[in-house]
């Protein structure tokens, strides 16, 4: 497993193109928007933006990146998720989930 972060969203335009990379694609798919009263990634990009604007934050987001050894179950791959934001201590943080087939 290898597991890596990396800070984004010091502007609208890093998050713009982040939500790009994250999207382009066939392989791409949004699979959950979490901790946040919304349904959609687009949506919950700009509410993290939102609360980096009304906080001391310097970045909206981490872009957390999880690549397993071996094809993972969707229970598999939504217990790494939630091990990951434990560790972070994001449990009620808003976050998307993307999935990449390749």
């Amino acid at each position: 497993m290898i597991v890596t972060t990396t800070r984004h969203g010091r502007t609208g335009r890093d998050v713009r193109q982040l939500a790009a990379h994250l999207g382009r694609g066939e392989e791409a798919r949004v699979v959950l928007v979490g901790g946040v009263p919304l349904s959609n990634a687009d949506d919950a990009l700009r509410y993290m933006q939102a609360l980096r604007d009304g906080s001391r934050a310097t970045v909206a987001l981490h872009h957390v990146t999880l690549s397993p050894a071996a094809d993972l179950t969707d229970a598999q791959r939504d217990r790494m998720v939630s091990a990951v934001l434990a560790a972070m201590g994001a449990e009620d943080h808003a976050h998307v989930l993307w999935e990449h087939s390749k």
